[in-house]
């Protein structure tokens, strides 16, 4: 068992704990899902696709931008959402080298 861990890792999973948890929703998932490359949804449009109250899809809106998934812009009077498709691939890319680091560690003294 792993016990201690450096700093370089605490701080890149600070960043990947909030993306993860935030797309361990099948609904959430499904929000992001949504956008098109590039576009941009008001609220109503990503409340107008769910069988969900308004209140109930803010609220998974809110934990999209909690972790930085999604952005909102203010364009006229309403709030236009779009998708920080970067971040989540920086997070993938973190993940990925931190199994090939440790993983492949593992895979070598026997643990599959």
């Amino acid at each position: 068992m792993r016990t201690e861990f450096s700093n370089e890792v605490i701080d890149q999973w600070k960043i990947i704990g909030p993306v993860m948890t935030a797309l361990g929703s099948i609904t959430r998932q499904r929000i992001i899902m949504l956008f098109e490359p590039g576009e941009q949804l008001n609220i109503k449009k990503i409340a107008d696709q769910f069988n969900l109250s308004r209140t109930a899809v803010v609220h998974h809106i809110g934990v999209l931008q909690d972790a930085g998934i999604l952005k909102g812009e203010r364009v006229g009077k309403e709030v236009v959402m779009y998708v920080d498709w970067e971040l989540i691939s920086i997070t993938m890319d973190k993940i990925k080298s931190y199994i090939a680091t440790f993983g492949n560690a593992a895979k070598s003294l026997g643990h599959s």
